[in-house]
């Protein structure tokens, strides 16, 4: 979470950026991207929708706008909405690249983390200047 408040992030809706100021005033939801109701009614797959690559930091009443709703429906809203043509733009400070929101628009979960996951990695790699060991064999 807190590489996504150093990128910079902006709120789904209002478009203001996430401060910590915020966060200790409790303004500040850690959203499930794809929501743990929309999950239980829509995903059959293995992945736990608690994972942090499922959680992004938005305004708490943008948090009860979105729900339950489908990520495909939101970010379709977002499109249409005020944020229009800056979308895109708008995601990549969540670190949420566009292979990530293609996955998104799909609702298809798996490869939502897996993109989320490169996108992450990469971030980590640029930041602390060493690679990251991906898998791990027992």
């Amino acid at each position: 979470m807190v590489l996504v408040m150093q990128n910079g992030a902006l709120d789904f809706h209002t478009r203001q950026r996430i401060t910590a100021s915020q966060m200790q005033a409790q303004e500040i939801d850690a959203h499930h991207i794809f929501p743990q109701a929309w999950l239980k009614r829509e995903y059959s797959g293995d992945l736990s929708g608690e994972l942090i690559l499922n959680r992004t930091l938005i305004d708490a009443e943008t948090n009860r706008v979105i729900s339950d709703n489908a990520p495909s429906s939101y970010l379709q809203d977002m499109r249409t909405g005020s944020i229009g043509p800056n979308r895109d733009r708008l995601l990549k400070t969540h670190v949420i690249d566009n292979k990530s929101r293609d996955a998104m628009l799909a609702d298809d979960y798996d490869a939502f983390i897996a993109a989320r996951t490169r996108a992450l990695v990469a971030v980590i790699e640029k930041v602390t200047g060493k690679s990251v060991i991906r898998d791990l064999t027992a």
